[in-house]
C-alpha cells in the first residue's frame, strides 16, 4: 500500500498542483499534516486542497485494491466499511428521506462512487431504476446484489446518451482531481429539470474548526479537495446547476470508530452503537435547467 512504500517511491508519485477549482498558483498553508503533505488554501478563490498530492493514476490503483474497504493502510483504516454498515444505512435512510421531502426522488437514479451499494439498496422505495459506478471490482459486485445496475470505474463508464432524473455523488468529490469537469459530467447525465446532489466533508463545519489539523476528514492521500457550502455551491453554479440549496445531512458513526480517533478502546458491544455527529457533512442540490 501507499503508506508502506519507501519515501523515494512516494516522492516520485507526487505532483504539486495549482488550485483545482480556479487554477491560481497563489496559496497559503494553514495546515501542515504528515510529511510531505500540507493543506493549501487558494488566496484567489478560498478553496482548500491537498498539496502536494499523489498523481491520480497512483490514487486510483489504491481504490481498486480489495483492502481499501476492509481496513487497509489507505482507505477505511480504522474500521472496515462493512463494520460501518449499520451506521451508513441509518445515515442514508435519513438522507433519502430529506430528498423525498424536497421532491427530489422518483424516476431514475445514478450514484457515482456507490461503494458496497448501501445507499442504492436503501433507495429501492424511492426510485424506479437504480444505477451505480464504483472503482473497486469487489465493491461493484457486492453493490449489484442490491438489484442495481453497477459499472466498474467512474462516471465515464456511463454511456453519453443515458440521462437520469437524480444523480448523487456522496463523499466522492473530495477524491476528485478535476472537480469542475466532474460536476459538468454529472450535469451531462442529468435529465432536463432533473437534480444533481453532492455531499462532502464540511470544511466550514464546527467539527473541523474545533479539531484543526486533526480533523478526521484530512485523509491522506485520498482526500484532495475540501469544500464548504460557499465553495461547493459556487462550483455547482459555475458548472450549470441552478437554484443551488443546502440539504441537511445528519451523519451516524459507530461509537467504536469515534473512540478510535482518540486512541481509546471500548468493548466491541459498545463499539457498534450508532452516534449522530453534527456538522460533519455539507450537502447541496440544484436543478439542471438546460433544454
Amino acid at each position: 500500500m501507499i503508506s508502506q512504500e519507501s519515501a523515494a517511491n512516494v516522492s516520485a508519485k507526487l505532483e504539486y498542483p495549482a488550485c483545482p477549482v480556479c487554477g491560481s498558483d497563489r496559496r497559503e498553508f494553514p495546515f501542515r499534516l504528515g510529511h510531505p503533505y500540507t493543506i493549501a488554501r487558494c488566496t484567489a478563490c478560498g478553496f482548500y486542497y491537498l498539496y502536494p498530492r499523489l498523481i491520480e493514476r497512483a490514487m486510483q490503483e489504491a481504490y481498486r485494491q480489495p483492502s481499501y474497504y476492509e481496513g487497509g493502510a489507505c482507505g477505511y483504516a480504522d474500521t472496515s466499511y462493512t463494520a460501518q454498515e449499520s451506521a451508513l444505512r441509518a445515515t442514508f435512510k435519513r438522507f433519502l428521506h430529506n430528498l423525498a421531502d424536497r421532491r427530489l426522488t422518483g424516476g431514475t437514479l445514478l450514484e457515482v462512487g456507490c461503494g458496497y451499494g448501501y445507499l442504492l439498496d436503501e433507495a429501492r422505495p424511492y426510485f424506479d431504476h437504480r444505477v451505480g459506478t464504483e472503482f473497486s471490482v469487489e465493491g461493484a459486485e457486492i453493490a449489484r446484489a442490491t438489484g442495481a445496475e453497477v459499472f466498474v470505474g467512474g462516471i465515464e463508464q456511463i454511456s453519453a446518451e443515458r440521462k437520469f432524473d437524480c444523480i448523487l455523488a456522496v463523499q466522492v468529490i473530495e477524491h476528485v482531481y478535476q472537480p469542475s469537469a466532474f460536476v459538468k459530467q454529472l450535469i451531462n447525465h442529468t435529465q432536463p429539470r432533473g437534480h444533481t446532489i453532492i455531499a462532502t466533508p464540511d470544511m466550514g463545519g464546527v467539527l473541523r474548526k474545533a479539531m484543526g489539523r486533526h480533523w478526521p476528514s484530512f485523509k491522506i492521500p485520498e482526500h484532495v479537495g475540501y469544500f464548504d457550502f460557499r465553495t461547493l455551491s459556487r462550483l455547482m453554479e459555475k458548472a450549470g446547476v441552478s437554484d443551488v440549496r443546502q440539504l441537511p445531512y445528519p451523519h451516524a458513526f459507530p461509537l467504536g470508530l469515534i473512540t478510535a480517533k482518540f486512541g481509546l478502546n471500548i468493548p466491541s458491544a459498545l463499539g457498534c452503537l450508532k452516534v449522530w455527529v453534527p456538522a460533519t457533512t455539507v450537502a447541496a442540490y440544484g436543478r439542471v435547467s438546460r433544454d
